[in-house]
């Protein structure tokens, strides 16, 4: 099912599902949590000689490296400890730390894509005909009044959302529990199979999408995409179309694209005063749905995909500009001061186009980032 609007300006928003394999995660996630594999930690701890069941003659001579832990009774040198050994359950194993990475990558994406479909895409309206923030929400009912879908279709959109939602609160109420709070994750550098990790039916497919997700990865086809949706249909004043390095018009900017690495560069100066922008694009291999690192204007944010099939749409964000609303904000509708709103934290660059003002958006992308601060949008 997909719900699609089509605008003038190269915009194709549409709402997308790809849960299936979060979900297979998540399940997986669950059973370690009840099931995990467990290692055992030996750790010697001193005990009185009454509470002490067995010792053995190394720790005891330990034990009698330190007069402290002597006495004399009934004009006998003796221990009041001793050094014991104690065993006990150990969870910080290796495939429990893969499982606590996994957990933190999935908390990631679905917090982005949750956060980024309510707030970024607030900004379709806008774009499309002026229509108002708080009149529609998020983009799911505006996306529905425009099209004109029926009933049927609008409920199937928000079982996609509701899926969406459900996902997110399950994955962090898995962090907060106690066996994966206690677990310091595995940095990526550091995976490699073990046996457990290649035979256990849990860890083995946990292990399974992880490398799935890895090996279907593709920087440089992921980069070209971007560079394509972005592109495709501008006046090119530089390069040629969807080459690398490559400058073209967009909106009221003057784009430049190169490659740095693994990452996009990209640098926009307005036309119209010479503003510049300059911001890094990373593409990383996702579970939910494709996702890349935007870094920019002293801000990270991972920056999801989820409710849009235009790779460049996060980075078009950036340079759209609206007309000027006088002292309100352009995105939520409250009293903005200057090139800030204190209420949805979104940023402006104000400008005159001939003898219109203007007002460029900067930093949408990066809005939903702290969602608990803008639940009442």
């Amino acid at each position: 099912m997909r719900g699609q609007l089509s605008l003038d300006n190269g915009f194709a928003p549409i709402l997308a599902s790809s849960e299936k394999t979060s979900r297979d995660i998540l399940d997986c996630l669950e059973n370690i949590y009840r099931f995990a594999r467990k290692g055992l930690k030996e750790e010697a701890v001193y005990k009185k000689l009454s509470q002490a069941s067995s010792f053995s003659p190394k720790l005891f001579a330990e034990t009698a490296k330190k007069a402290k832990h002597f006495a004399y009774l009934n004009g006998r040198l003796t221990p009041k400890e001793v050094l014991c050994s104690e065993v006990e359950d150990d969870n910080s194993t290796y495939e429990n730390r893969f499982a606590k990475m996994i957990l933190v990558r999935l908390i990631d994406e679905l917090g982005a894509a949750y956060s980024n479909f309510r707030y970024q895409s607030s900004l379709l309206p806008i774009i499309n005909n002026g229509l108002s923030y708080s009149k529609y929400g998020n983009a799911l009912p505006l996306l529905d009044y425009i099209e004109g879908a029926n009933r049927g279709e609008q409920e199937k959109k928000l079982h996609l959302l509701d899926e969406l939602l459900y996902m997110k609160q399950e994955a962090e109420t898995l962090g907060r529990t106690y066996f994966f709070q206690t677990l310091i994750p595995l940095k990526e550098e550091n995976v490699h199979q073990t046996n457990a990790l290649a035979y256990d039916p849990l860890y083995g497919a946990l292990y399974r999408s992880y490398m799935l997700s890895n090996a279907s990865f593709d920087s440089e086809k992921s980069i070209q995409k971007i560079v394509n949706d972005f592109s495709d249909g501008r006046d090119i004043v530089k390069g040629n179309e969807g080459k690398l390095p490559l400058s073209f018009r967009f909106a009221d900017c003057l784009v430049s694209l190169r490659r740095l690495g693994d990452s996009l560069i990209m640098k926009a100066s307005n036309v119209y005063d010479g503003f510049a922008l300059s911001y890094e694009v990373k593409p990383r291999p996702s579970f939910f749905y494709p996702s890349y690192e935007l870094y920019g204007e002293g801000k990270k944010a991972l920056i999801s995909l989820f409710g849009s099939i235009d790779t460049a749409l996060p980075l078009k964000t950036l340079l759209l500009s609206v007309p000027d609303q006088g002292d309100y904000c352009p995105i939520c509708g409250n009293k903005r001061s200057g090139d800030l709103c204190h209420y949805c934290d979104s940023a402006f660059h104000c400008y005159n186009r001939g003898e219109q003002k203007a007002i460029q958006l900067l930093d949408l992308p990066f809005m939903g980032k702290e969602e608990e601060r803008h639940e009442q949008a």
